[in-house]
């Protein structure tokens, strides 16, 4: 039973908010890890924006690409940020949880872009989930805020239950965040998203938070 959903777009920005009761059994198998832990591997962008990937012509090409052994190192503080999120989405049962733990952090599903933010210093940029990879229910705990150059994040249909974590406001980059289809619960954090200067995109419809999107969202920051 829907109580109600509201759409509401500002500035370019738009939100859409779904509010409703029912009930789910989510009967989920378990998966194990892909054979080939370096299957996967995120797009790599240096300090000049330029990506190296499929780039043969790229000074750092050869040196990340080509050596079995290469790749970026990215910040400790993005691992320790991933490592919790992995645990509060109990990632050891997701359907495939490829690279995690075992390679460099580029080569963990999910994380799908990294960037050189100062010379020699990669940080996680954007994480995009497999949709419907989950197989628990889970949360954004609130270390996710350690991603501090995360500018977008992709959890569509992951299971995830409860607040969602008004941390991940604490981000001063964050652009984006795809959220659909999950489960959570109580008020959103919309006065800790209506402090980012740079978010543009929300999608968190068929959630079940409670009380209304405030007429403030979406103003221009600049002018307050």
């Amino acid at each position: 039973m829907t109580l109600f959903t509201k759409t509401k777009t500002l500035n370019g920005l738009t939100f859409c908010l779904m509010l409703s009761f029912s009930v789910l059994l989510v009967q989920q198998t378990f998966a194990n890890q892909g054979s080939d832990s370096r299957q996967h591997r995120a797009e790599l962008v240096d300090i000049n924006g330029e990506v190296i990937n499929n780039n043969p012509q790229h000074p750092r090409y050869n040196e990340i690409f080509q050596d079995e052994e290469g790749g970026v190192s990215v910040a400790i503080e993005d691992s320790l940020a991933l490592l919790a999120l992995y645990d509060a989405m109990h990632g050891d049962h997701w359907r495939d949880n490829t690279g995690w733990k075992v390679e460099m952090v580029e080569f963990w599903l999910g994380v799908s872009q990294v960037s050189e933010i100062e010379p020699d210093v990669w940080r996680v940029t954007a994480l995009n989930f497999p949709e419907a990879n989950s197989t628990r229910p889970g949360t954004i705990p609130p270390e996710i805020e350690g991603l501090s150059e995360l500018r977008s994040m992709n959890v569509r249909r992951q299971l995830l239950v409860g607040e969602l974590t008004p941390e991940i406001a604490n981000i001063p980059t964050f652009q984006a965040l795809i959220a659909r289809n999950n489960f959570w619960s109580g008020e959103f954090p919309w006065e800790a998203f209506g402090r980012l200067r740079h978010f543009r995109d929300l999608e968190n419809w068929h959630a079940f938070h409670t009380g209304e999107i405030p007429e403030w969202i979406g103003e221009d920051m600049d002018d307050g």
